[in-house]
């Protein structure tokens, strides 16, 4: 072969000098997104786990977790003066309590010596390079189809991908389990296509990583040997080139076990199929799920087909229609590249569709490469010069819709949904809601100069790390701090997580659980997912603070709003009754509460507050209200005050009959997902 023409050459240079700027930039957008972004679920779980079985060698922190994601992300911190406390209480009882394992966790990422801030940035750094590994390999095998062009395109979608941007700087599986997959899958491909020792030895060692990544990885295996079916069907292969694929297969098979066993050693490689074994008893479990607008404790089977649908730009929706009508016209539909580029990603759909377990996109994020890679083939359609004006447009808009939501990208929704705004309409949880704005949220009430905070995160995280106290309403982690704002705050805020706003969690209490915010337009949304109310003023938001808290068993914190609400309103007769309820129930107040019920007697006049509790949507809540206003009746007949006999009588029958309707309705209702 003579020497590589001059222009031949000069588009190579082009294409890597192209290749080298979307990466770079993809990286700085990382680097800012995780400086700026507080920690998501499961983070501190991670990096505590990694490092401490860097320096012990001990399980304890696994939580069932492979092992992959934890050390890459602890190998930066060995550098730093991070430290690890092994006569923590909390790490000593991690292995027997999963609340010391949390709290031995929090520890680490908060109390260390290394701010947590900083710990959190090392961290995440392998993910990010992981993340740009996968960008490479996408251009090169799109390249390798389309050509490089197309190469430039699908690597192009990936760099602006806000679901790659979301979970490629986090410390989780998916970034890593969504590279490493992909890196199998496409090793495996070129070993097939054009041999050599490499390439099987590389989709070994890429398939070992990804089944210590996330157990998900084990649909890589039927995967690979479907792809082998297809290679055999297709070569119309004899018989001694079915025994050398099946050897193949095999060395992959054998090598992955090597790679996996590399990390545990024969010792412990009970640790990883007892984790396999959990892991699927969980899923199996289910988990409560959100999706536009309904609750199921079992999933919906479109859940991941509508969180493609909405959380996928459309560019790169109708690119996939564009690629789609280039292979069906060339009839290629069902060849061999591109059932190499559909298997996975569909088995790992179909699986993750039919499981009980739905709540994020991120569980079936490598279908996101695949896709990619599939949508260089768009190209060929436009052949013409000006016809490029089509994918040019669509690259634009590509790049609009991801510079649009910088640094929220995990809260990305593209335009069918109404954008990241109305997110919460279509998908909750790590859709849009992860705790990652809490950061965000400091920063806003340090401009506003809030005085008082009532704070419901969603989160795995320490609320504490917004740096101000605050009065706690149900947030995942709560406070060690019982904080109570004061009664005449200059400024009080209420601060709730879309997640929580929703309810989706609340088993007990349902999804009306914030009934009282409908109709209350925020403030401010913070990273469009956490709601900001000012409260200072509103004596309605008060008292629904004030039922939530009663109805939860936390009668300081009820108190305290019953008692703000009066002071805004001090005709409110349902304030009234309730902060007579909150006392009469708490042992240490109710000759108090006596006291107050009575005198909301005389003063009322002992008249039947008719459907008093009608103002509750939640059966659920006004039943649990009629059994508190039974014991208040019950505690003056005791009394023996014959004044208050007739109002008891009264409400006494009252009681009755709502109370009965209530139950009723609220046990016909556990029988549905949620309340």
């Amino acid at each position: 072969m003579g020497p590589e023409p001059p222009s031949r050459k000069a588009g190579s240079y082009a294409a890597t000098a192209a290749v080298t700027l979307l990466l770079a930039v993809f990286f700085v957008r990382e680097l800012y997104y995780v400086s700026y972004s507080s920690p998501t679920f499961d983070e501190a779980q991670y990096t505590a786990y990694g490092f401490s079985l860097l320096k012990t060698g001990d399980f304890r922190l696994a939580n069932y977790k492979p092992d992959l994601v934890p050390l890459l992300s602890a190998l930066p911190l060995l550098a730093t003066r991070a430290r690890l406390d092994t006569s923590d209480p909390h790490w000593k009882n991690a292995g027997a309590s999963s609340d010391d394992l949390w709290q031995a966790t929090l520890d680490f990422l908060h109390h260390n010596v290394l701010p947590a801030d900083e710990l959190l940035f090392y961290a995440r750094l392998p993910i990010i390079f992981l993340a740009l590994m996968l960008g490479l390999a996408v251009y090169d095998w799109s390249s390798r189809l389309y050509g490089r062009a197309a190469g430039l395109l699908s690597l192009l979608l990936f760099t602006t991908g806000p679901n790659m941007l979301a979970y490629g700087g986090l410390v989780t599986e998916d970034m890593a389990f969504t590279a490493l997959s992909f890196l199998a899958v496409y090793a495996w491909y070129l070993y097939n296509r054009e041999g050599g020792k490499a390439a099987l030895a590389a989709s070994g060692l890429f398939l070992g990583l990804a089944l210590n990544a996330k157990y998900t990885a084990v649909l890589l295996l039927p995967s690979l040997a479907a792809y082998l079916l297809l290679e055999l069907r297709l070569r119309r292969a004899a018989v001694p080139e079915v025994r050398s694929g099946l050897a193949a297969l095999g060395t992959v098979f054998g090598l992955a076990a090597l790679t996996l066993l590399a990390f545990y050693g024969f010792t412990h490689a009970g640790h990883y199929l007892g984790g396999l074994l959990e892991t699927r008893s969980h899923i199996n479990g289910g988990q409560m799920s959100y999706l536009n607008g309904r609750y199921s404790p079992t999933g919906f089977w479109d859940y991941f087909l509508y969180a493609l649908l909405v959380k996928t730009p459309l560019p790169v929706l109708l690119l996939a229609l564009l690629a789609a009508a280039v292979r069906i016209k060339e009839k290629s539909l069902l060849s061999r590249d591109g059932l190499y580029l559909a298997f996975f990603p569909a088995l790992l759909l179909v699986s993750a569709s039919f499981s009980n377990f739905n709540i994020g996109l991120r569980h079936v994020l490598p279908v996101y490469p695949f896709l990619f890679v599939f949508c260089g083939g768009a190209l060929k359609l436009f052949k013409k010069k000006l016809s490029f004006i089509v994918p040019a447009l669509l690259l634009l808009w590509q790049i609009k819709a991801s510079a649009g939501v910088q640094p929220y990208f995990l809260t990305y929704f593209n335009e069918l949904a109404g954008g990241p705004a109305r997110g919460d309409e279509h998908l909750l949880d790590s859709n849009l809601d992860w705790g990652q704005d809490l950061k965000g949220l400091g920063r806003y009430l340090d401009r506003e100069k809030v005085s008082d905070l009532i704070l419901s995160y969603y989160g795995s995280t320490l609320p504490d790390y917004i740096g101000r106290p605050y009065q706690d309403l149900f947030s995942t982690i709560e406070p060690r701090s019982r904080h109570l704002d004061g009664l005449h705050p200059a400024r009080e805020y209420l601060a709730v997580s879309a997640t929580n706003l929703h309810g989706l969690y609340y088993k007990e209490f349902g999804k009306d659980i914030f009934y009282w915010l409908r109709g209350r337009k925020p403030k401010a949304v913070i990273g469009n997912n956490i709601r900001v109310y000012d409260v200072t003023s509103d004596a309605g938001a008060h008292e629904g603070l004030a039922s939530v808290y009663f109805l939860a068993g936390y009668p300081a914190r009820a108190v305290r709003e019953c008692e703000r609400a009066l002071l805004l309103d001090p005709a409110s007769r349902r304030t009234e009754f309730l902060l007579a309820l909150v006392l009469l129930k708490t042992p240490a107040t109710q000759k108090e509460g006596l006291k107050e019920l009575r005198e909301y007697l005389r003063v009322r006049g002992r008249e039947v507050p008719a459907g008093l509790f009608n103002f509750m949507p939640s059966p659920f809540f006004r039943y649990r209200y009629y059994l508190a206003a039974g014991y208040a009746a019950e505690k003056l007949r005791g009394a023996g005050d014959p004044a208050d006999a007739d109002f008891m009588l009264r409400l006494g029958d009252l009681i009755k009959e709502e109370g009965a309707r209530a139950r009723a309705e609220a046990a016909r209702r556990r029988t549905r997902p949620f309340l």
